[in-house]
């Protein structure tokens, strides 16, 4: 009994959202985050056998609850360039979703110092990583 009376609450709750992106009729707007603060932690994968790279993550409150996941296939790319895209795409889904004061959460240290330091123009990864700088 248990578990139908949660899925009726689960169907209940997924009845007020339209999963094109935009809030069905009824359903409340969510409360601004405190302080607008968030942390994004981001990770990439790649396969050098394939040549194929991808990178996701996922965006939290300031209570640590997950407000979006996001993830990106990228057509060329290495394990650094992955990362950067991640780091690219929490920065402005956050953006996006109000939050002002970011927290950016990542395993690789090499992506960490690329934005902190200033890259030559002759870095592979330039345009991207001057693109992050600007978030």
């Amino acid at each position: 009994m248990a578990i139908l009376g949660s899925m009726t609450n689960a169907q209940e709750k997924l009845s007020r959202v339209n999963f094109q992106g935009n809030r069905a009729p009824g359903s409340r707007e969510p409360s601004p985050p405190n302080e607008s603060e968030s942390s994004i932690e981001v990770d990439r994968a790649y396969s050098r056998r394939d040549q194929v790279a991808a990178c996701g993550g996922i965006i939290k409150d300031r209570c640590g609850k997950i407000v979006e996941g996001f993830q990106l296939k990228l057509p060329a790319g290495d394990e650094l360039t992955a990362e950067l895209w991640g780091c690219l795409m929490g920065l402005k889904r956050a953006w996006d979703n109000g939050f002002r004061k970011i927290t950016l959460c990542s395993d690789s240290q090499q992506a960490l110092s690329s934005i902190q330091d200033e890259p030559s123009n002759l870095h592979e990864d330039y345009q991207l990583i001057m693109e992050i700088k600007k978030c």
